[in-house]
């Protein structure tokens, strides 16, 4: 178990660092490209990159669906990690798996948010989201932009590790 949280601790402060000093957000052409995203202007966008953006607000979801049953019996609060993990992704969602102790009991009566994240109904929607939102990006997306800008951007690159340390610890 320590071996675990010595390697996710490692990854953590890797990709925090990386993020800071290595592939910083303040560049010219982040908020401009955020901004597209936001208002679903996909016309102007390979369709790869919005792809990568919606699916790590599915990814915060799929773990909110395992963190708040598991959260009830922690000793920190799965909260401030899952709202955190929408905005920051693994910089906010690893210190939780990192602190947190293993647990495979549930103790309580299910609140309504509990109740909504352990619902089968979610992870339908999750999972279907999540095709469609790989589909849209096999069908519609230029794979040979998306390399460019995965280079180039830091925004589109930051997404894109973020993406992958998401699922690769996703086990």
């Amino acid at each position: 178990m320590a071996v675990r949280k010595i390697i996710l601790s490692i990854i953590w402060l890797g990709f925090t660092a990386y993020t800071i000093w290595l592939a910083p957000l303040d560049q010219p052409d982040t908020l401009p490209l955020v901004g597209k995203l936001l208002t679903f202007q996909y016309g102007q966008l390979n369709a790869i990159i919005p792809t990568i953006f919606w699916l790590m607000g599915v990814w915060p979801m799929i773990y909110g669906c395992l963190m708040f049953a598991d959260g009830r019996m922690q000793n920190l609060r799965a909260w401030p990690y899952f709202i955190g993990a929408n905005f920051t992704g693994v910089i906010c969602l690893l210190p939780y798996l990192i602190l947190r102790k293993p647990n495979q009991e549930f103790d309580g009566q299910k609140d309504k948010w509990l109740d909504f994240f352990d619902r089968r109904s979610t992870g339908i929607f999750l999972l279907l989201a999540t095709i469609s939102l790989l589909l849209y990006a096999v069908i519609a997306g230029n794979w040979q932009d998306y390399i460019y800008q995965f280079k180039t951007v830091y925004f589109v690159h930051l997404i894109s590790l973020d993406f992958c340390l998401m699922c690769l610890y996703f086990r």
